[in-house]
């Protein structure tokens, strides 16, 4: 079930990151998107998962 929780992420991620350049966006603003993404969403999913199994 991670695996494929994983994949679909990533699989996502892409899309999101080929609609960006499809953009043109900034280099900035496309790292700006891929921290966001690594680092921010997966801690906010955690924690609000977290705070519902309490």
């Amino acid at each position: 079930m991670l695996d494929d929780l994983q994949e679909r992420r990533t699989a996502r991620k892409q899309e999101l990151l080929i609609e960006l350049i499809r953009q043109q966006k900034r280099p900035e603003e496309i790292t700006m998107f891929i921290k966001y993404f690594n680092y921010v969403l997966p801690a906010t999913i955690f924690h609000l998962a977290h705070t519902l199994l309490k």
